[in-house]
């Protein structure tokens, strides 16, 4: 560590107060400079670590026998498979392909209708 050398020779030579305090002051100033310059260097590594692993998951999804045709569109898929626990659908026919008709939309006051729709 930086501050060990400062220690000893601080003990055996019994340097002047001001001299001491100067040199803590450069100890503690090297420890910062020593966590900002590898604070930024850590999580670049972890980075590049977890975009190989979502890469290796893309390319076992897409190679799966069990699941033909599959295409992984997002780099945060495995993240969102793991978070399922519900599958709620609405009304528009998405598990049974229902056809929804058009009718009409009010937007403020702006009114549409297939009517009106076929005119513009």
């Amino acid at each position: 560590m930086v501050a060990v050398p400062f220690i000893q020779r601080a003990a055996s030579s019994r340097l002047a107060s001001a001299e001491m305090s100067q040199q803590l002051l450069q100890a503690l100033l090297d420890f910062c400079r020593f966590l900002l310059l590898f604070s930024s260097i850590i999580p670049i590594s972890l980075r590049v670590a977890l975009d190989m692993a979502k890469l290796v998951y893309k390319l076992q999804m897409t190679s799966d026998a069990r699941m033909p045709g599959l295409q992984v569109r997002s780099s945060t898929l495995p993240e969102e498979l793991g978070g399922i626990d519900f599958l709620l659908t609405d009304k528009t026919g998405t598990l049974t392909r229902n056809e929804m008709l058009f009718r009409k939309l009010h937007l403020g006051f702006a009114f549409l209708s297939p009517q009106t729709l076929g005119e513009a």
